[in-house]
């Protein structure tokens, strides 16, 4: 049976907007409402009318209702979308009745990719074995490194770090080579590495 018509009375209570990152620049959004009526117990069925804004370099509305579980709450989402070049306000509003309330949240701009540092060199007395690690922040997550000298120098990425490690022993020749770190969706930097052998 659902809740009578107009709920004038009670609360209305909106959980903070919940930004869960799934990597690739997408992120989930979603919330929940509960209304608790100012007398009795929570009853299943009343009417929760819900809008969703998403304002970034675009803005898209989404407007629904939902009817409460016999806990008095509804969940508000999920949805997915996607990193944008300017940070994404998310703003939702419940009603039910004349009761109103509204949160907001935002999703973080994707920064461009970047290595720190772009180069490096390793020194004529380092052995092989010898490590450095370069950090990767902005882009899209998860990355993968490359490099063009894979018998000579390797790169392994784990979260925003990459192990680079030079798997010879140091010669008298200088050279160097690359190492390329990607985003998911295919943006890249190069690491130029230096190096003896």
């Amino acid at each position: 049976m659902f809740g009578c018509g107009s709920e004038k009375s009670g609360t209305l209570i909106l959980a903070d907007i919940t930004n869960k990152d799934l990597t690739g620049g997408e992120y989930s959004v979603e919330t929940s409402a509960t209304y608790t009526p100012e007398t009795g117990s929570s009853l299943p069925g009343t009417e929760i009318k819900y809008t969703a804004t998403f304002a970034g370099g675009t803005t898209t509305t989404r407007t629904g209702k939902l009817y409460t579980d016999s806990t008095g709450k509804v969940i508000i989402g999920p949805w997915q979308i996607t990193q944008d070049t300017v940070p994404i306000i998310v703003t939702i509003t419940a009603t039910t009745g004349d009761l109103s309330v509204t949160k907001s949240s935002s999703v973080t701009a994707i920064a461009a990719l970047t290595v720190t540092p772009q180069a490096f060199g390793f020194k004529n007395t380092d052995t092989a074995g010898a490590t450095t690690t370069v950090a990767v922040t902005g882009g899209f997550s998860p990355y993968t490194a490359s490099s063009a000298a894979p018998s000579d120098i390797s790169a392994v990425v784990s979260g925003g770090t990459v192990t680079i490690t030079k798997l010879t022993a140091s010669g008298v020749t200088n050279t160097s080579t690359t190492v390329t770190v990607t985003d998911y969706r295919g943006n890249q930097q190069p690491i130029v590495v230096g190096y003896y052998r």
